[in-house]
């Protein structure tokens, strides 16, 4: 596989560490519509939770979506972002948990979560990611 190829011919040239360029190289990945190879690619280990956000919309989107996937995805992508002071990735996951299990009948914690999450700004209420929490939590 090309790719394959390609990954490992980076692998020499650059360090694990550069993250600078992996992060950058991951981007074109994404832009491919090729998530798991940029999450793989990256090195990112959760370094960039957009990049597992966006594996979320993807399965969910697939026709053989798998939930458990997906919920994996969404949380890894939160718990990341928490823990890198990313909030608004971290409110994007979390609403996109929110609306999944309320979809499926169940809601548990996480509306008070999102709730509490999203009472943290206090700017940027035009964001789509607000607004799309807003409108969960039913603010609008």
């Amino acid at each position: 596989d090309i790719f394959k190829e390609f990954k490992k011919g980076v692998d020499k040239q650059l360090g694990k560490e550069d993250y600078d360029t992996r992060y950058n190289l991951g981007i074109a990945y994404k832009e491919m519509d090729l998530i798991d190879e940029a999450i793989e690619f990256s090195g990112s280990d959760g370094k960039f939770p957009e990049f597992l956000v966006q594996r979320g919309d993807y399965l969910s989107m697939s026709t053989e979506s798998d939930p458990a996937a997906i919920e994996l995805a969404y949380r890894s992508a939160a718990d990341w972002a928490r823990l890198a002071g990313m909030r608004l990735i971290e409110l994007s996951a979390t609403t996109r948990l929110v609306g999944m299990s309320r979809r499926q009948g169940a809601d548990g914690d996480l509306s008070g979560a999102l709730a509490a999450l999203y009472e943290t700004f206090d700017e940027g209420f035009d964001e789509p990611e607000l607004m799309a929490a807003r409108e969960l939590l039913g603010l609008t």
